[in-house]
């Protein structure tokens, strides 16, 4: 799924006018992102699918797949049908192809205050400051990615254009508390209302059970009251704990619990008893295969990983089962009510899912009638790994609640994707980082205040007149894709109060103070319309392009 990809040659020939023509060099992610939602880069195609139409306001644009090779002869073949070609690459930096033939414009999305200005060991396109001091022009989505770039030394010209909005976003209805919307998904559900037998015996939506709870009237065994007094210790430190040691700390109760002969997932026993060392031993190992190797491999590579353990398996006169990992099934899907949505990739350590969740189920644990959408932006390939991160993390938590957690692992179309924003009362993002955060902006146009910081790209345009700001501080850390981990920049930390709070005063507004809320809801809109909107990405465009060297007439006359 390729959005608008322009590969028909240039036949319009203006000679009075020099259009510009934007040869796009951008990640692979462009050509089919229901498969690669998730991966690395995956923004881009997003980026570019709503950058388009303000390119051919322009002039024209064409997707060049492989750069290095053909950006001359179709940069001569752009100029001699009247256009100014331009280089356009939708890349971070290390990956961006820098040709002498035309001019160059870089399109980076960067998070952080610092930009990298060293090699990382023997890769030394990781310098950022060097390679991007070869460009012509450097755009950025926001001030922040400017100042860090204007911060590191870099002197070439740097325009500011926000990623432009679909009109769409802005002419969303307003939220009702009336509506609500079905699909069918893939997804899996915790809490809410107790579910209802319907005549056929089958429940009127899925949801997984909850954890069972002891009945009050028996006093537990000795196990049960030292797990208790346990539990009741890690959530008194829970708050201090950062993501990793979380992460840890669900990994080895899921190990602990496989050990003793309970199925970590059900809570029953295992039926197979109690596996022995070397079996757990492979459970351990495979799952940190999952978790820390496979995400990362290419295709050429997981196919030599398959055949290694096809040989291994028939060396021990094992007959290997080679299947993919199982998907969640698709399931009838209710939403409405009180709702609080939000995206992000489960692999993104920004993202602070962890935070997002306990505040949530902590805030509306007594209320059946409140819901959180996450929507998780994954594929087939990851969706296995991740929900069952995901659970891990959930049920490490230990919060009893009877508010709604649904997470959607599906993809979900444009339309749906709009159905999913018309539902929602508010949007939630409680990330260190952002570089843009499209999904914010989309929220704020489609007039849906916002639970969100202030910092990094999002203090372009969120404050307590669109939503409401979570406090944060900084907190030292190391760039993202640095394959040592130094510590060279920071983001920030969320104050976890705030967000809790913030929750808590939401839904009270929208059920007390309607009209307040639909101030608010108007504001964002406003706010939107004046940052992001067609029309101004477009002016904004033309500021930035006019800084680019004059490009003489028929340079690229030898290849015609």
């Amino acid at each position: 799924m390729v959005p608008n990809v322009r590969r028909e040659p240039f036949l319009d020939r203006r000679p009075s006018a020099r259009p510009y023509a934007f040869l796009v060099s951008t990640t692979g992610c462009a050509k089919g992102i229901s498969k690669t939602l998730g991966s690395a880069a995956y923004s881009y195609f997003f980026v570019l699918e709503a950058l388009a139409p303000v390119l051919e306001k322009l002039g024209t644009w064409r997707l060049i797949d492989h750069p290095e090779s053909s950006l001359p002869f179709v940069a001569a073949k752009a100029e001699a049908d009247g256009y100014q070609p331009i280089h356009l690459s939708l890349h971070p930096p290390q990956d961006v192809y820098l040709t002498p033939a035309l001019p160059n414009v870089i399109f980076p999305f960067w998070e952080f205050p610092d930009i990298p200005n060293r090699d990382f060991r023997f890769d030394s396109r990781q310098n950022w400051a060097r390679i991007t001091q070869r460009a012509d022009l450097i755009i950025t989505a926001c001030e922040f990615t400017r100042d860090a770039f204007r911060r590191a030394g870099v002197d070439v010209p740097i325009g500011v254009v926000p990623v432009p909005l679909k009109p769409e976003h802005f002419s969303l209805p307003a939220w009702d508390s009336e509506h609500s919307w079905t699909l069918t998904c893939r997804h899996v559900s915790w809490g809410g209302p107790v579910e209802v037998e319907t005549p056929t015996g089958s429940p009127t939506e899925p949801a997984e059970s909850p954890r069972p709870i002891p009945s009050p009237t028996t006093r537990p065994g000795l196990k049960r009251r030292g797990y208790l007094a346990v539990r009741g210790a890690f959530r008194k430190v829970y708050p201090w704990l950062g993501t990793k040691t979380l992460e840890r700390i669900a990994r080895t109760r899921h190990y602990l619990l496989m050990s003793s002969g309970i199925d970590p997932y059900t809570r029953q026993p295992m039926p197979g008893g109690r596996p022995s060392p070397g079996r757990l031993g492979y459970a351990i190992a495979r799952d940190g295969y999952r978790k820390y190797v496979k995400r990362w491999l290419s295709p050429e590579a997981l196919q030599k990983m398959t055949s290694l353990k096809v040989k291994a398996l028939k060396a021990v006169g094992r007959e290997p089962i080679l299947a993919p990992d199982p998907l969640l099934p698709s399931t009838p899907l209710t939403l409405g009510g009180l709702l609080y949505s939000s995206i992000f990739n489960l692999g993104d350590r920004r993202k602070n899912h962890v935070d997002l969740l306990s505040a949530y189920l902590l805030a509306f644990r007594d209320r059946e009638d409140v819901t959180l959408v996450i929507k998780l932006a994954t594929n087939p390939v990851r969706e296995h790994h991740e929900i069952s991160l995901f659970r891990l993390m959930y049920q490490g938590l230990g919060i009893e609640h009877k508010c709604r957690l649904v997470v959607i692992t599906d993809f979900l179309t444009d339309q749906q994707m709009a159905e999913l924003m018309r539902v929602s009362t508010y949007y939630v993002n409680t990330s260190r980082a952002e570089g843009a955060c499209l999904p914010l902006q989309q929220s704020l146009a489609s007039g849906r205040p916002s639970i969100a910081p202030d910092h990094t790209s999002m203090a372009d345009f969120m404050d307590d007149q669109v939503g409401f700001v979570i406090r944060t501080n900084p907190e030292p850390t190391y760039w993202p894709h640095d394959p040592d981990m130094k510590i060279e920049t920071y983001w920030n930390r969320m104050v976890w109060s705030d967000l809790h709070d913030h929750l808590l005063a939401s839904a009270e507004l929208v059920e007390n103070d309607p009209a307040r809320y639909q101030e608010m809801a108007e504001a964002a809109r406003d706010r939107m319309r004046r940052y992001a909107s067609r029309e101004v990405v477009e002016v904004a465009l033309r500021e930035a392009l006019a800084q680019l060297p004059q490009i003489e007439t028929g340079r690229f006359a030898w290849a015609s």
